[in-house]
């Protein structure tokens, strides 16, 4: 958790998950590499992006990945 910032789930280790209502962007969480500067994050949202370390999906997307399913 930032400054007014915070993370819904951990998913363990450096992993994170961000559950968003509407569209996300990667600017959003510019702040995550300062506060967390090894941990990568997915977004569930309505828009599908990739950065280095912050992956958008859909929830059509969340819902089919086993991995991410598992772990929460």
């Amino acid at each position: 958790q930032g400054e007014s910032n915070e993370i819904d789930f951990v998913l363990g280790g450096d992993e994170f998950l961000e559950i968003k209502r509407g569209a996300a962007s990667p600017h959003d969480f510019a702040w995550l590499p300062r506060v967390f500067p090894k941990g990568r994050l997915t977004v569930v949202n309505k828009e599908r992006f990739e950065t280095a370390r912050i992956r958008g999906i859909t929830i059509e997307d969340f819902l089919r990945d086993e991995t991410i399913v598992q772990a929460v």
